[in-house]
């Protein structure tokens, strides 16, 4: 894929060239020459949105409604293969597919019994998720598949980058909800693109086949309205805006302050903190509206993936405002299964958010980061509940009455305190997630001890 895609890459060096030879030095070049450095990683990771938009969608408009759908699949089948080859791509493709056809099998037996509603599901939902523990550990192992007659390697690039980690939560969305009965119609066509549909595939959101097949129907009886054709547009602009910010300024200022922590004061560390997690949104953020914005073009109304993060008043609040999609994906399928906040709440929010950690691969840091936002959701719901006796009971904490009083007698201070907080504990926490788990604690011990630790 490298070596396909590397050409479009010399689209920038007449640009470049021009500005190097007619632009004297100064703070303008300077500016110029960071953004067409870091804009060449850019254009690597989301090329395949440009050749997309490109080659796939005005060809989209020129085909008549009810084909469209057939068209959808065989152009996002293409893309896929130019990226990972025909042979991956086809089994992508073929293992949901059949999932799908045992499903439909078995779902009028599942509506009618549940003890084997039950037994099904746990089978085909514990297949999935074995199949892609054991593509994330192939990862670490450095071993490939062998295809059973041709008796050749199959490579299987990256998960995450090949999209099947974003795969994974739907085909098991899918199987649940259609085995529970959420889900009575489903046609083929409309599942294998849903599994495969480009604007989201690598990058998310994480959709649900009823939404996605409505867009379907619609999008067939209705066509594509001239304001899908604006909001994506302008959707697609934002999310390059976005990833242009991230790439020219945010990563390499990241990659910077990460070599240089045992220089910084807390000062220092405290603008790390916040900016740091705008690194992390501008980079998620940029891809969500890019997806958003492509599949807005196609008549489908992808899931928002966040809103307004950085107002959250405390980490569950977060949640529900950053990676929408994935966060309601663990809690209609992981923790409300477990027993919600019935029972076991707290063992239930951590192994919600390790499992978090785990999706987005097997590597400790992933593992830490998810359970410490596992444990602040625990540790949340218990702060909630003891402010709460605080309140109403009479002899209860009696000495911590007047400050549970000033602070409701003040929304705006509370709101404003709970704002800081939650971006603290984000962006700390945070750092295991972008510099590693050595880095990211020597980090956190100078910001505790106020730039004082020095690593021995």
């Amino acid at each position: 894929m490298q070596e396909f895609f590397r050409p479009l890459l010399q689209l920038l060096k007449p640009f470049e060239d021009f500005f190097h030879a007619y632009l004297q030095e100064g703070i303008l070049h300077s500016i110029l020459f960071q953004i067409f450095r870091y804009m060449h990683l850019y254009l690597y990771e989301y090329v395949d949105y440009l050749i997309f938009g490109i080659f796939a969608i005005p060809f989209f408009y020129l085909v008549p409604k009810k084909f469209r759908k057939y068209y959808l699949i065989f152009a996002s089948f293409t893309m896929i293969s130019v990226m990972h080859g025909v042979l991956f791509t086809s089994c992508l493709l073929a293992f949901p597919v059949a999932i799908h056809f045992l499903v439909r099998h078995w779902q009028k037996r599942a509506l009618k019994d549940e003890v084997f509603r039950k037994k099904a599901t746990k089978g085909l939902v514990s297949f999935v998720i074995v199949f892609y523990l054991l593509l994330l550990a192939r990862e670490h192992y450095h071993w490939s598949p062998l295809v059973p007659i041709f008796d050749m390697p199959l490579m299987v690039p990256l998960v995450h980058f090949a999209g099947i980690a974003f795969m994974l939560p739907k085909l098991i969305h899918y199987i649940v909800d259609s085995l529970s009965g959420k889900i009575t119609i489903s046609k083929t066509s409309h599942f294998a693109l849903f599994m495969i549909f480009f604007p989201i595939f690598r990058l998310g959101p994480i959709e649900k086949f009823q939404n996605f097949q409505r867009d379907i129907l619609q999008s067939e009886q209705n066509g594509i309205s001239r304001f899908d054709i604006g909001y994506g547009l302008y959707r697609i602009t934002l999310g390059v805006i976005k990833s242009i910010i991230f790439t020219a300024v945010l990563y390499p200022w990241r990659i910077w302050s990460a070599n240089h922590i045992g220089d910084a004061s807390w000062w220092w560390l405290q603008w790390m903190v916040f900016v740091g997690t705008f690194d992390v949104y501008f980079h998620f953020g940029g891809y969500s509206d890019i997806a958003v914005g492509f599949s807005r073009l196609l008549g489908f109304r992808a899931m928002e993936n966040f809103y307004l993060p950085f107002l959250a008043r405390n980490i569950g609040e977060m949640w529900r405002r950053w990676h929408i999609s994935l966060s309601f994906w663990l809690r209609d399928y992981v923790f409300l299964p477990l027993g919600g906040s019935r029972k076991n709440g707290i063992r239930n929010a951590i192994i919600t958010f390790f499992i978090c950690g785990v999706w987005h691969d097997l590597a400790w840091k992933y593992v830490l980061w998810g359970t410490l936002q596992g444990v602040a959701l625990a540790v949340l719901g218990a702060w909630g509940m003891f402010w709460y006796q605080v309140e109403n009971k009479p002899n209860y904490m009696k000495p911590l009455k007047p400050i549970k009083a000033f602070m409701k007698a003040r929304p705006r201070l509370s709101y404003a305190l709970g704002v800081f907080v939650t971006l603290e504990f984000f962006g700390l926490t945070g750092f295991y997630f972008v510099i590693g788990i050595d880095k990211a604690t020597y980090a956190v011990m100078r910001f505790f001890t106020f730039g004082w630790y020095v690593a021995p």
